[in-house]
């Protein structure tokens, strides 16, 4: 996809979720958003602070947008999509001669197909597809990469309310994309462990750990969020990571403030709402949008 194109879907992605989310306005009870099991509309702006090696930083903002979507027998899928615009300082592997650089990083697409819980596990599949949209060649790959991905969540209720535990892991590859840029293949391992807390605050531990296979280099770092549930779908959290084993040379530490609103809304209510709309101009027969059946 041209990086004009992605930077454009992505607008008109989040610009759906923004004005659904207004219309509805109704946050998921008890659900903050964090357990990728759970899926939920979901609106979030993010500003990242990373130290990388020597002097060098970079400071991102990063929009990103959800939408889930009940399918048949109690099944659910999400789709997200993710901007980040990024701010660099100093030599870094990705910008050896410091270079000061802005513009916007690589558009992240996700989508996951979720199964019905049972005996207190729940399953998800799906993947990622990062275009190389960058608007400079030092904040992006430049590569096609997809990340086929597994995940599990486990309900650790009988042990304290609220708390379940999971791991997700997936695979990064080019498929395609400009040539003199290096291919990837990266393996992707994220434990998590979320406790909800009194007042409505919660912490989640859910670091990235990353093995580069063609350079043979480990990456695993700590990973700790401390978040608080709000009124009207509100969710605040910070971020802290710092890297146990950086071979890959991707950040010394990374502090995050994200402000996350929630809504109820699903794809298939947004399909019938639009063919609604579409058919009270046009004058015709609204679309019929198949209910999902239980099992």
């Amino acid at each position: 996809m041209h990086k004009a194109h992605s930077h454009l879907v992505l607008a008109v992605f989040m610009i759906l979720c923004v004005s659904w989310s207004l219309a509805l306005a109704q946050e998921p009870a008890d659900n903050t958003g964090q357990d990728f099991t759970r899926p939920t509309g979901k609106l979030e702006l993010g500003v990242v602070h990373m130290d990388m090696i020597a002097d060098a930083w970079s400071e991102s903002i990063v929009a990103k947008a959800s939408l889930p979507c009940t399918l048949e027998g109690l099944w659910k899928a999400s789709i997200s999509a993710e901007q980040p615009y990024t701010w660099i300082k100093g030599a870094t592997r990705k910008n050896p001669y410091g270079r000061r650089l802005k513009g916007f990083s690589e558009v992240v697409l996700e989508g996951l197909v979720i199964a019905p819980p049972e005996g207190g596990w729940t399953w998800a599949a799906g993947a990622q597809w990062i275009p190389p949209s960058a608007s400079k060649d030092e904040l992006g790959t430049g590569r096609h990469q997809l990340v086929p991905t597994l995940g599990a969540r486990y309900d650790l209720g009988g042990w304290m309310q609220g708390a379940w535990c999971g791991a997700r892991l997936g695979h990064a590859f080019d498929v395609a994309g400009y040539e003199g840029y290096p291919h990837i293949s990266q393996t992707v391992f994220q434990p998590m462990l979320n406790i909800d807390l009194p007042g409505s605050w919660f912490l989640t531990f859910s670091p990235e750990a990353r093995y580069d296979w063609k350079n043979e280099e480990w990456f695993i770092p700590f990973d700790i969020t401390a978040g608080k549930l709000a009124q009207n779908g509100l969710v605040v959290l910070f971020t802290y990571r710092s890297a146990i084993n950086d071979d890959m040379l991707l950040y010394v530490n990374t502090f995050e403030l994200r402000v996350r609103y929630l809504f109820d809304a699903d794809v298939r209510t947004i399909l019938s709402g639009a063919s609604s709309a579409v058919n009270d101009v046009l004058g015709g027969t609204p679309m019929d949008i198949p209910e999902p059946k239980g099992p």
